[in-house]
């Protein structure tokens, strides 16, 4: 991927380039219209001024801002003269929030020639690069659609897969927990997703932080393992902050959820509030996706060495703990030495979680082939609507199994069965 950044000193290097196309993207929640306002004030001499609303938001669709075909989008570029040929420099005054919905969107045409400028138009004032009220007047270019270089999800696809990938909620603490939302019907999150404000991509300069603390952050978020990772906002412009910061840290692409909460909250569909993701059976999609909990009751023929069961399955909880976020509730194991059994008892959060968390066992060959080797699984039960993926991970490994098993009355935590 080219580098996303330019400094406010390599683009003035830059000024007067044929090949390059300079685009100011200020736009502001609460009075979209001063971004033009202060466009026409004062913007980096050959500045395009590129509107969210008109120029980065389809007419109609899911959300506040959906996202136009990319044809249509293309020919909007076109008409401000960015074409095939440019390089692209996106800025604002909040960090690259609003620029980073330019990147994005240029990179989903397949341009991958475009960069924002690291600390927006404050860093370019405060290196003394100069300024102009003059508008840009560009010749018309031709943009052509190439393959996407993104990845982006909808609605319906997104909640199907809640508590399978690693949901990121770019919107400010304070919205996300639901204590405040200043346009949207709905206060509060998607249930599963976290909270990261794109704030805290930002040093106190409004420039991206170091490609090292930007990595740290987004694993600590659950980002940079096998799970996919999905960001959202309010309207699908801000996530976009996540996407370039990702990018910055050399993780992988995130998929951006477009319609955002401004799409999921006008839908109907459940909202989770306060500091906690919420459970993904919350999102009320299809039972052999997400839904009902599993709980799995196994049982372990141990004679030969029980104390290294513990030992191994200790090794394979922990690596859970760290790499498995989401694919489990809790866990009990109990050792019966007199009768050479251990039990296990595991509550998922679903289907889709249970067939997870199997399928990463399966590619953790040192610390499980121990557990598949050394002890024989005696019995498996499960509780819970049993989806055609997990039957099929079932059947596939030869896994005996009774379905449908129901606890005694009264049962709230994972207990040996009787």
């Amino acid at each position: 991927m080219p580098e996303p950044l330019i400094s406010a000193d390599e683009l003035a290097a830059l000024l007067g380039d044929p090949d390059l196309r300079i685009a100011d993207t200020r736009w502001y929640l609460a009075e979209p219209e001063q971004g033009r306002a202060a466009y026409d004030e004062a913007h980096i001499p050959g500045a395009v001024y590129v509107d969210v609303d008109r120029d980065l938001s389809a007419a109609a669709g899911p959300g506040r801002h959906p996202l136009p075909p990319p044809a249509e989008f293309a020919a909007t570029m076109g008409r401000l003269g960015i074409g095939d040929r440019h390089l692209v420099v996106a800025y604002d005054d909040r960090g690259g929030a609003v620029a980073a919905r330019l990147w994005w969107m240029l990179r989903e045409v397949g341009h991958p020639a475009v960069r924002v400028l690291d600390g927006g138009i404050q860093a370019w004032a405060a290196a003394g690069h100069p300024v102009t009220p003059e508008p840009a007047d560009h010749p018309p270019a031709e943009l052509t659609v190439r393959p996407p270089l993104t990845r982006s999800i909808e609605r319906e696809p997104l909640r199907s897969r809640l508590g399978t990938v690693v949901l990121l909620d770019a919107r400010a603490a304070e919205r996300y927990r639901g204590e405040e939302e200043p346009v949207d019907p709905v206060a509060g999150h998607i249930p599963t997703a976290r909270s990261a404000p794109y704030e805290d991509n930002l040093d106190d300069a409004g420039r991206l932080l170091p490609a090292g603390e930007l990595a740290a952050r987004f694993r600590g978020l659950g980002a940079g393992g096998e799970r996919d990772v999905v960001v959202y906002c309010g309207s699908g412009v801000n996530a976009c902050h996540h996407a370039l910061a990702m990018a910055v840290a050399g993780l992988p692409e995130p998929i951006l959820y477009g319609g955002s909460w401004s799409d999921w909250s006008t839908a109907g569909l459940p909202a989770a509030t306060g500091a906690d993701p919420g459970p993904s059976s919350a999102g009320n999609g299809p039972p052999d996706r997400v839904g009902s909990q599993i709980v799995q009751i196994a049982e372990y023929d141990v004679t030969g060495d029980p104390d290294a069961f513990l030992e191994a399955i200790e090794a394979v909880t922990a690596r859970v703990a760290v790499e498995g976020v989401g694919t489990m509730i809790r866990y009990s194991f109990y050792l019966d030495r007199e009768a050479g059994k251990v039990v296990s008892v595991i509550i998922h959060d679903g289907p889709a979680s249970w067939v997870r968390h199997h399928e990463m066992l399966d590619r953790w060959h040192d610390e499980f082939a121990r557990l598949k080797q050394t002890f024989r699984q005696t019995r498996l039960r499960l509780m819970g609507p049993v989806s055609a993926e997990m039957r099929a991970w079932l059947d596939g490994h030869g896994v005996g199994y009774e379905a449908g098993w129901r606890p005694a009355a009264g049962f709230e935590r994972p207990d040996p069965p009787s």
